[in-house]
């Protein structure tokens, strides 16, 4: 079983017109709508890969419709907390040659209540997995919590001896990453700053990886370079293109990690 977690999902609007004319009316030829968020989208690919799968996080009660509807047609089970307040908005406004323009409205900042339920639900889930299942933490983290959240969470599967796999970036990662996860998926330039140089090619990348498993303890580190991953363990290390959405990639790595021996 894999349990994704979703701290800020955002919600996307899409509109297509024939022109955008500014300060006038402008007649929409469609229109679209769309849930994201890096635990949805893992946790959707890793459905489709035939893992069975738990999607939380917050979700406000405007954002609850489309959460609700995306994660049951892709057969997901779903525990977010529901918060006031609006979840992250993206409106793309899209021409007919394909230049967008987006509108960016940020969510509202989460509570300390919500951040006990959703702690005290995480708990139980854990409860119910299995030795060797895995909780698949990352993303932005909303305004009103602190970035040790993923520290937290890593902490509370390992007592649970829940493989934890964390995807953030720059202070979340920071942080997480001293928590010892099972595995980090994580970008060259993240890697870069947790190692605090430039790093030429994948064998740089190999040993400032393997420098970071031995400080963290983990067993993993996943690093998207251009058209490529490693996957270091401080023993060894492959390397395979990389094809398609990164939401792919991501969740072929911790299908993979889930998996393994």
């Amino acid at each position: 079983m894999v349990l994704t977690m979703t701290l800020s999902p955002w919600v996307e609007r899409k509109v297509w017109l024939s022109e955008l004319e500014y300060g006038k009316d402008n007649p929409m030829i469609k229109t679209g709508e769309s849930v994201s968020g890096r635990g949805i989208r893992m946790g959707t690919a890793l459905r489709q890969l035939g893992d069975e799968v738990l999607c939380m996080g917050f979700c406000s009660a405007e954002g609850e419709r489309i959460i609700s509807r995306v994660l049951a047609d892709a057969g997901v089970e779903r525990d977010f907390i529901k918060v006031p307040g609006a979840l992250r908005m993206r409106i793309a406004i899209y021409d007919k040659k394909g230049t967008a323009t987006r509108c960016i409205q940020q969510g509202t900042a989460i509570e300390g209540r919500a951040v006990e339920q959703m702690e005290v639900a995480y708990a139980r889930n854990l409860s119910e997995m299995g030795e060797g299942d895995v909780a698949a933490l990352g993303g932005h983290v909303p305004p009103g919590i602190g970035p040790e959240i993923y520290a937290e969470l890593i902490g509370m599967a390992k007592d649970r001896k829940v493989r934890a796999v964390l995807a953030a970036q720059e202070e979340n990662l920071e942080k997480g990453i001293l928590a010892g996860p099972y595995a980090a998926l994580l970008c060259k330039e993240d890697l870069e700053g947790l190692a605090g140089r430039v790093l030429q090619g994948q064998w740089e990348c190999c040993a400032a990886a393997r420098e970071i498993l031995e400080q963290s303890g983990g067993a993993y580190l996943c690093v998207e370079m251009q058209e490529k991953l490693l996957l270091v363990s401080p023993q060894k290390a492959f390397s395979a293109q990389i094809f398609g959405e990164q939401k792919g990639m991501r969740a072929g790595a911790a299908a993979g990690l889930a998996h393994a021996a």
